[in-house]
């Protein structure tokens, strides 16, 4: 789940400073344009409690084993 919330972190940030996503594999682009800075912002949001989460859970089960 840690590395889970990095990548949703680095993407949050890229949607930030590139409000356009382009997958070569699919041949796809996805415009952001407008409400870049709001979604970056959420997903960044999402992956600092996807951490936080499991931090608690890993803090929680290393109390309870003492």
């Amino acid at each position: 789940m840690i590395y889970l919330g990095i990548c949703i972190i680095i993407v949050g940030l890229g949607l930030i400073f590139q409000a356009a996503l382009y997958s070569p594999i699919y041949g796809r682009s996805i415009n952001f344009t407008g409400y870049n800075i709001l979604f970056g912002s959420i997903c960044i949001l999402f992956g600092i409690l996807f951490i936080g989460s499991e931090i608690r859970k890993r803090m929680k089960k290393k109390n309870e084993q003492k």
